[in-house]
């Protein structure tokens, strides 16, 4: 009993309750993942694939304008000049908002010139579903300066659950469709915007604070952060675009159902990143680059090493998670395949994303802005040959380890101009940090113990 109550007491920090929102997230997303990938065809998830990958471009570029500028500059504002950012924030997103549901318009009036399904469906959906989600986003943002992790939480599992009971009402009553399902994530979303708005969280009446200093100052962040931030979705969704361009809506299946696996591989990185800036971001506000350094390195160090052996066991296991995730008609595919080469260089995104968050951070977004368009480069040239050589999507996964070398590289070379601190030190620093880590639980289990 004492044990349980120490192991409750370290629980109740930041970074504990920031990786919770993330794997309860991601638990319940995988729910419906699988469900799903169950419910339509191979083509038809092909179809819903490129839809989500759509929205999540367009939503990135409104995203980047805003998010890391505003969590930069939040971080440590004293109120007057929290309100008027967090006001500013808002009016830019409601302008740009306003701006692609203006522009979805002829998307509905030109769907029958459409002849791809996947495509006209984008063009139906897409701004009414970035209008749905801004207010939940927004308020996820500013929970995180403020590292209310507990409600993260709450507006996660909030849009999460009301997704996955739509899409489970679909299953009950056998009319799942691509559309229906895609009209069932834009519901969820506003329903949990309702919540956010409805609870305060995302501070919608700040709007009333806005000015334009405020507003110039995170648009001239943004100007280089958007950029950054597209090129890092395009990276990531540029292999779906191709595909489904060259190769249809059953080969993005195939695809993407690994994917799913890296997103659990990245449930550390997206907690610890959630915990991180704001402190690194309060360093380099203040001047304290290596303090900067030093946290990058024992962030990213630390989830490098302890990855690895989850990258092994994963490697193993590959084919166990196409099955559970996917089903039988996924199995003679390639898809265990393209998991295994995924998870071969997944043990680089916390090198690869810490680098480019502290370009970011220490004032150099032009940097990281540069960093990513070499590897978006890089992965379009490498998919398009490999495509026009193999012709299968096995090549194009492939074509991924090459990018991720090439960002980590580059992003060092940056990096290193700015900050003092030496490559090798993410895996001694990691090793050490893990090893500190286990010790240190070791002991607490000992003290623990009745006597």
């Amino acid at each position: 009993m004492r044990l349980f109550r120490a192991i409750l007491q370290r629980l109740n920090n930041r970074h504990v309750l920031s990786l919770g929102s993330n794997v309860l997230a991601t638990a319940l997303s995988l729910l419906w993942y699988i469900l799903i990938v169950r419910l339509l065809t191979i083509e038809e998830f092909g179809q819903w694939t490129v839809f989500l990958y759509a929205f999540g471009t367009a939503d990135s570029v409104r995203t980047y304008v805003v998010q890391t500028g505003l969590i930069k500059y939040l971080s440590g504002a004293a109120k007057p000049d929290a309100q008027r950012l967090a006001g500013s924030g808002w009016a830019i997103l409601l302008s740009i908002s306003a701006i692609v549901v203006l522009l979805s318009i002829p998307g509905w009036l030109l769907l029958d010139q459409i002849d791809n399904p996947s495509w006209q469906l984008v063009a139906k959906w897409l701004g009414l579903g970035l209008l749905a989600i801004l207010p939940y986003n927004y308020a996820t943002w500013l929970l995180q300066v403020d590292q209310r992790f507990d409600r993260i939480i709450a507006l996660r599992m909030v849009s999460v659950i009301c997704f996955l009971g739509l899409v489970t009402a679909l299953f009950f009553l056998d009319a799942a469709t691509t559309e229906r399902v895609i009209v069932a994530y834009i519901v969820s979303q506003l329903l949990t915007s309702g919540a956010a708005i409805g609870l305060g969280w995302a501070q919608l009446g700040t709007i009333a604070h806005a000015n334009w200093a405020t507003t110039t100052r995170l648009l001239h962040f943004g100007k280089f952060s958007v950029w950054t931030g597209l090129g890092s979705t395009l990276l990531r969704n540029s292999d779906v675009f191709i595909i489904e361009s060259m190769l249809g809506s059953a080969a993005v299946a195939i695809y993407v159902l690994p994917q799913k696996a890296i997103e659990l591989m990245e449930i550390p990185l997206r907690s610890l990143l959630g915990t991180a800036i704001p402190t690194m971001s309060a360093h380099a506000n203040r001047g304290e680059m290596p303090q900067v350094a030093g946290q990058m390195i024992k962030y990213a160090g630390l989830l490098t090493v302890f990855m690895l052996p989850l990258v092994l066991v994963g490697i193993a296991l590959a084919d166990v998670y196409v099955y559970l995730v996917g089903g039988l008609p996924y199995m003679n595919t390639n898809a265990a395949h393209i998991t295994r080469i995924f998870l071969l260089f997944a043990f680089m995104f916390p090198i690869d994303r810490f680098l480019g968050i502290s370009l970011d951070i220490i004032g150099r977004p032009a940097l990281n802005m540069y960093k990513v368009i070499i590897m978006l480069l890089v992965n379009v040239v490498g998919d398009l040959l490999a495509i026009y050589l193999f012709n299968d999507v096995l090549a194009v996964a492939a074509v991924s380890i090459v990018t991720f070398l090439v960002g980590v590289t580059t992003g060092h070379l940056l990096l290193k101009q700015h900050l003092d601190y030496r490559f090798q030190d993410f895996f001694t620093v990691g090793y050490a940090e893990c090893l500190a880590a286990w010790h240190h639980f070791l002991q607490l289990f000992k003290k623990s113990r009745p006597i």
